[in-house]
């Protein structure tokens, strides 16, 4: 009878083993860096993704996690969000909305996404994950502060955090 109970012990024992090792292998694939190109099954979505969007995560709110979604539309249309609430709207001009998309057009994508992020995310200790999605002309760009370097001083993140500055407060 102990043997059958070993068995069925151990058996279990893979199973969750298994489960948990899968698990983490998905959220990883999901989070690294992406360029999503454009092919015949993933075409351009301008209609559908923004210009630009940064979410930030983490850090220590009041009422639980903090997020807050900075969306850049076409049309120039800025949307703060934090948590579900939209928060600010605001309209960029006309020449703040072309330097924003010619700076994502000529940002060099291959340079920033082979600069992996080696230390430890600032989300482990109540810090905050920056995230930034973009279209471009190669396709839909996903890069996150705790996967790879990305230097807030250069464009096309300078120019954009300098537009959250000047419109969402």
């Amino acid at each position: 009878m102990g043997s059958i109970y070993r068995i069925v012990f151990l058996i279990f024992g893979l199973f969750l083993l298994t489960a948990c090792g899968t698990s983490q292998s998905s959220s990883a694939q999901q989070l690294s860096p992406t360029l999503q190109p454009h092919t015949a099954e993933n075409p351009p979505a301008q209609a559908e993704a923004p210009l630009l969007q940064i979410h930030f995560t983490g850090g220590l709110c009041q009422y639980g996690a903090c997020s807050r979604e900075v969306t850049f539309e076409h049309d120039g249309l800025l949307v703060i969000k934090d948590g579900e609430r939209i928060s600010r709207q605001a309209q960029l001009d006309q020449t703040e909305l072309e330097a924003l998309k010619r700076q994502i057009a000529q940002a060099d994508l291959t340079a920033i996404m082979s600069r992996p992020f080696t230390g430890t995310c600032p989300t482990a200790y109540d810090g905050q994950e920056v995230s930034y999605s973009f279209l471009t002309s190669q396709g839909i760009v996903r890069l996150s502060s705790c996967k790879v370097v990305i230097d807030e001083q250069t464009p096309p993140f300078s120019t954009a955090l300098a537009l959250l500055t000047k419109y969402g407060n």
